[in-house]
C-alpha cells in the first residue's frame, strides 16, 4: 500500500510512505514499512496516459468539485 501527495496545479506526485502486508489487497498483519521524512520528499512529475495520471484525474476532478 503507498501513500502518495498529489499536486494538482503542477501535475507532480510525492511518495510519501509504503506499507508491505503479509496478504494482498493491504490484507492481513502488516510485515514492514517505510516512511519517508516529510522534508525529503521528491517530486516527481506525471506522465500522460499511466496509472498516476488516471489517479490525478480522479483527486483533482474531486477536489475542484468539493469547492
Amino acid at each position: 500500500m503507498i501513500r502518495l501527495r498529489v499536486y494538482c496545479k503542477t501535475d507532480m506526485v510525492a511518495r510519501l510512505s509504503i506499507s508491505y502486508f503479509d496478504k494482498a489487497m493491504g490484507k492481513g498483519k502488516e510485515v514492514s514499512t517505510e516512511d519517508l521524512q516529510e522534508w525529503r520528499n521528491r517530486e516527481t512529475p506525471i506522465r500522460p496516459n499511466t496509472y498516476m495520471s488516471a489517479l490525478k484525474k480522479e483527486v483533482c476532478a474531486a477536489k475542484a468539485v468539493a469547492g
